[in-house]
């Protein structure tokens, strides 16, 4: 729960196989994701968000497929975003803004790309890496967005704001209708499309976002 718990999250929480939902947040705790995390097979939701938590996430997570809710954003993780994420193929929401997280170098372009198998997440509504005001406590993919993303129709917010990723934005995006975007890319300028904005329109049309230039740092 959101309250003023510290100290370290013990490694035997993972003894509590039959837990549903686990959720702290907003507290002093520190320590580390138990790496036997994965033996929380019955949890439906997983949120440990903005504690001192830090550390990398175990590949162990991966054996929660039943999850449905994963937020991590808001800590002091560091590390790879394991592949297998893409196993996790109930998620409706994954939350990982604000860490110090990248994908698998690619050796030879010195790339750490946002893991294609996202991409199999077809259930996931909303799908946060970054957030508007990251600024020391932001994620380090880089590299281009996964052209497979284009399958993850049920999207409904996207907030991808980081500054190292770079590349065009495949058209095929467009088809993807959102009612929430937020894309910073090294060669684009920034689109925010919602409704309290002035330029918010009905869909997130990608094809719309214009190259960045001396006349164009920050659109709104």
């Amino acid at each position: 729960a959101y309250s003023d718990l510290e100290g370290d999250l013990p490694s035997s929480v993972v003894k509590l196989r039959k837990l549903v939902d686990f959720i702290i947040g907003s507290t002093k705790v520190t320590g580390q994701l138990p790496g036997a995390l994965g033996e929380m097979t019955s949890l439906r939701i997983l949120t440990i968000y903005n504690t001192f938590v830090d550390g990398e996430i175990p590949t162990s997570i991966c054996q929660l497929t039943d999850l449905e809710e994963l937020n991590l954003g808001k800590n002091k993780l560091v590390g790879i975003l394991p592949v297998c994420i893409g196993d996790m193929k109930r998620l409706r929401s994954l939350l990982l803004e604000d860490n110090r997280l990248f994908g698998y170098e690619i050796s030879l372009i010195s790339l750490r790309p946002i893991p294609e198998s996202i991409s199999n997440l077809t259930k996931l509504k909303f799908l946060t890496l970054n957030t508007l005001n990251a600024i020391s406590s932001t994620n380090l993919f880089s590299g281009s967005l996964p052209l497979g993303m284009a399958k993850l129709l049920l999207l409904e917010k996207l907030y991808v704001n980081v500054q190292t990723l770079s590349g065009p934005l495949p058209t095929i995006y467009a088809a993807i209708d959102l009612d929430d975007c937020d894309l910073t890319l090294g060669d684009y300028c920034r689109y925010w499309n919602s409704p309290d904005r002035s330029s918010a329109t009905t869909t997130c049309d990608f094809e719309s976002v214009p190259k960045c230039n001396s006349d164009c740092m920050v659109l709104y």
